[in-house]
């Protein structure tokens, strides 16, 4: 009999929602980062912050999961995902979970706003998580590090 391979994640919880991030990807989790709003940008864009120089634009998972989430531009902690080794965005999450091994992640069962962002679903006997699929989304969206100007306003907190 075949075994079926596992992966490592970090589960986390956004608003109503379960997400999983591959291990792989994690580069760190920050608490309540100050996030610049960007005017007239979309629902899933939570804003822009500055880590150590560099720009990065935070987003909000359910927002990206469903279009009629409520966007909450805050959360107790942000989640840096890395590309590469490169830090490219941050995901808001109001509660961290642990890191668990799942095994491969079955096809999404709805319909997902931004589907690539997005690696399928995990359930367990307890919950279902929603994967993350950095490295897709960060390609999709044209996710690269920028830095800050040192006289930039996100450079002032």
């Amino acid at each position: 009999m075949k075994q079926q391979s596992t992966k490592r994640f970090l589960w986390f919880r956004h608003n109503d929602s379960f997400f999983a991030a591959p291990l792989e990807n994690l580069q760190e989790i920050l608490n309540q980062l100050v996030l610049r709003p960007i005017p007239g940008a979309d629902a899933c864009l939570a804003g822009l912050t500055t880590i150590r120089d560099i720009v990065l634009p935070i987003f909000d998972p359910s927002a990206i999961l469903k279009a009629d989430a409520s966007s909450k531009k805050s959360a107790s902690y942000t989640i840096i995902l890395a590309v590469e080794g490169v830090p490219r965005f941050g995901i808001l999450a109001d509660e961290i979970g642990k890191v668990m091994e799942f095994p491969p992640a079955t096809a999404l069962s709805q319909s997902a706003r931004l589907a690539f962002a997005f690696g399928g679903e995990i359930e367990t006997k307890h919950r279902k998580f929603v994967v993350l699929a950095p490295d897709n989304f960060a390609r999709a969206m044209e996710l690269s590090p920028v830095s800050a100007p040192q006289d930039s306003v996100l450079n002032a907190v």
